[in-house]
């Protein structure tokens, strides 16, 4: 059986298991609404396994050929039937919050290791700044990155290199104004003698790139060796050419199938390998001098945007992977 983890939302998710039920493997989604009811694990020289039991029935990891990890974490009943105001009442809501971590972390580490698989829990959030390193150490050409936390520092940026990039140092986030209800989402912004004025002093930690003036991005789904890569001409808009999910729905981006160079895909080969990624979305651009450069690789990223408009049919790939698994170790 094929246990895959991810939520009711990925559409992505679904096409695999659509292409699962024509091979008519069986298979069993866990989403993040479905709550772990109890369960059982067994630690011994001879073996290592759990049994899960949700409303929907019992799931033993002895069964399980291939894990396809996509998104989410697994979610555990609060036992004899408190609430989560219960414990935190009583003040053992975070302890309790640190042995699910672990226990996440163990079962994770026994689906990741011993059979099949696609994605892995333990890499979801894998370090940017180790991405960055590892690269280097791969002879992948980045983009110069700093991370400071004052406007002197950053000035003097600036001036060796008239424009800075900055964002996130791991991820993304979007936040809301309770009263207005509007949305704000973060994207990658440039700073420059011209609005650096309106930095403050000091501020938190922040990660800088000398801004590279580029060609063209690529946007490239690894899987199991495989780049699946897509050229985007985001800075023909002005809209996207900072940041292409600034999506212009009225003009959008154009977007080709690429051949990417076999030394470059050499190169990213042994970065995932380095990284010990079997998958990932990997944003690279193209300079005008036709160098590439890496920005950073998810672990769990989309794969639709590449597959659909390129014709890759990424994932009916995927459930090949998992439908032919490699001959499994026994848990």
């Amino acid at each position: 059986m094929i246990l895959i983890r991810s939520n009711e939302a990925d559409l992505s998710t679904r096409e695999v298991i659509d292409y699962l039920i024509k091979k008519k493997t069986k298979y069993c989604k866990l989403n993040d609404s479905d709550k772990i009811i109890s369960y059982t694990i067994q630690i011994s020289n001879q073996e290592q396994s759990v049994n899960f039991y949700f409303n929907f029935g019992k799931i033993n990891s002895k069964n399980i050929t291939s894990y396809f990890y996509r998104r989410g974490s697994f979610r555990y009943q609060h036992s004899q039937g408190q609430s989560a105001d219960y414990y935190s009442k009583i003040g053992i809501d975070e302890f309790l919050s640190r042995e699910n971590y672990f226990i996440d972390g163990f079962i994770n580490n026994i689906l990741e290791k011993n059979i099949n698989k696609v994605g892995a829990f333990s890499k979801a959030h894998l370090s940017k700044l180790r991405q960055l390193t590892e690269a280097v150490n791969c002879n992948i050409v980045i983009p110069e990155t700093y991370i400071c936390t004052c406007k002197k520092e950053l000035s003097l940026l600036i001036d060796i290199h008239q424009r800075i990039a900055t964002k996130g140092i791991q991820e993304s986030f979007k936040c809301s104004d309770k009263n207005s209800g509007e949305f704000y989402y973060m994207f990658t912004s440039i700073i420059d003698n011209k609005n650096v004025e309106k930095v403050p002093t000091f501020f938190s930690p922040t990660l800088f790139q000398k801004y590279i003036d580029k060609k063209y991005e690529l946007r490239i789904f690894y899987l199991k060796g495989v780049c699946y890569s897509m050229a985007i001409f985001s800075q023909i808009n002005k809209k996207t050419s900072t940041d292409f999910r600034r999506y212009d729905d009225i003009n959008p981006n154009r977007t080709i199938s690429y051949k990417l160079p076999e030394v470059e895909s050499k190169k990213i080969h042994k970065l995932m390998q380095v990284l010990k990624l079997d998958t990932g979305s990997i944003d690279m651009l193209v300079t005008k001098e036709n160098q590439f450069v890496f920005l950073e690789v998810n672990p769990d990223g989309q794969f639709g945007m590449v597959s659909h408009p390129c014709n890759y049919f990424i994932e009916r790939e995927i459930a090949n992977v998992l439908a032919q698994p490699n001959e499994r170790i026994e848990l």
